[in-house]
């Protein structure tokens, strides 16, 4: 098994109180800015990070209505199909033996900045003692978050690994590249890029490595 490089065990090291403190099995965190950026900066293992990019791919799950609502958002039974409202992700999620989540947001005053979303085998709640500590730990990494997500945002390198997606940069960039493909708005663009990925079976971010190399252009698909 090769050794992590300093990176990974940098981004790891953020959740590691988490999973230390907690009953969970993984942690990953997000900082999402006000144009609903979202800089993945740190995933505990390779549930936690695939957890992460489903969520992005689908424009579903979680960790978006808590950032959206400020407010923590609970799933003891990811098995419970009729009880959570994104089945989509519901089905990614189960498939993956995942058996609760848990997403905390992360503030700063009165803005929600991010997410961290907890993980772990078994379905159950959190107790009340136990999500008042997840809480307090999401508030004291939020600082750290912000300034990984800051840097990750105009580090010039790509040191990106499988448990730091990072930036993304190539998946907003290939939204510009099919606004302007469709002369459509933003929003719609990353929409047609989301829908793509899923008929095709595949990752949001490897249909835009298809537009941003040109093997891939919307404005010759059909309708």
């Amino acid at each position: 098994m090769s050794k992590p490089s300093e990176q990974s065990a940098n981004t790891a090291e953020l959740c590691m109180p988490f999973i230390e403190l907690l009953p969970i099995s993984g942690a990953a965190v997000s900082v999402v800015d006000q144009r609903g950026l979202q800089v993945s900066v740190a995933a505990s293992d390779d549930v936690a990070a695939r957890l992460e990019e489903l969520q992005f791919d689908l424009g579903e799950g979680p960790q978006f209505d808590c950032v959206r609502s400020g407010k923590p958002v609970l799933v003891s039974d990811v098995n419970d199909a009729l009880g959570i409202p994104w089945p989509m992700f519901q089905r990614g999620a189960s498939s993956l033996a995942v058996g609760a989540i848990f997403t905390l947001p992360l503030r700063m005053g009165a803005v929600t900045v991010g997410a961290v979303t907890l993980h772990r085998e078994r379905p159950g709640p959190l107790t009340g003692q136990e999500l008042l500590e997840a809480t307090t730990l999401a508030a004291a990494i939020t600082g750290v978050a912000v300034e990984r997500a800051f840097h990750a945002i105009y580090r010039d390198e790509d040191d990106e690994t499988v448990h730091h997606p990072g930036i993304r940069r190539d998946v907003h960039q290939a939204t510009g590249m099919i606004l302007v493909q469709l002369d459509i708005s933003a929003t719609e663009a990353f929409a047609r890029l989301q829908a793509r990925a899923f008929s095709m079976g595949t990752s949001v971010q490897a249909v835009a490595l298809d537009v941003l190399e040109h093997r891939l252009d919307f404005s010759d698909l059909p309708d």
